[in-house]
C-alpha cells in the first residue's frame, strides 16, 4: 500500500498533518499492517513533527531494514538527503 499525505505550507500548524497521520495509523492497524513508514526531505521541523506523532526517525541516508516485519534482512534506501520515519504495530490476534 502506498499513500502520500502532505499539507500545504499555508495550512500547516493547524493539526491537519497530525489528523491525517492518525487516520493513516487507524487504517493500517485495521488492515493488519505491521509497519507504517515513509521518507521525508530535509525540511526544518519535520523530524520533530514525526517524533511528536509517535514515529521513530532515522538519520539522513540511513537504510530501513525490514527485518522487523519479515524476519529477513532487506534494506530500502532513502532518496538523496531524505530520512525515513516509521512506526511499528503489534499483530492482531
Amino acid at each position: 500500500m502506498v499513500e502520500w499525505v502532505a499539507v500545504a505550507e499555508a495550512e500547516r500548524r493547524r493539526g491537519i498533518g497530525a489528523a491525517l497521520l492518525k487516520r493513516c495509523r487507524q487504517i493500517y492497524v485495521h488492515c493488519g499492517y505491521l509497519l507504517l513508514y515513509g521518507a521525508m526531505p530535509p525540511t526544518p521541523g519535520l523530524s520533530a513533527f514525526y517524533r511528536r506523532q509517535g514515529f521513530d526517525v532515522m538519520e539522513a541516508g540511513a537504510p530501513l531494514d525490514l527485518w522487523m516485519v519479515f524476519g529477513v534482512h532487506s534494506r530500502i534506501l532513502p532518496g538523496a538527503g531524505e530520512r525515513f520515519f516509521f512506526r511499528r504495530f503489534q499483530p492482531s490476534r
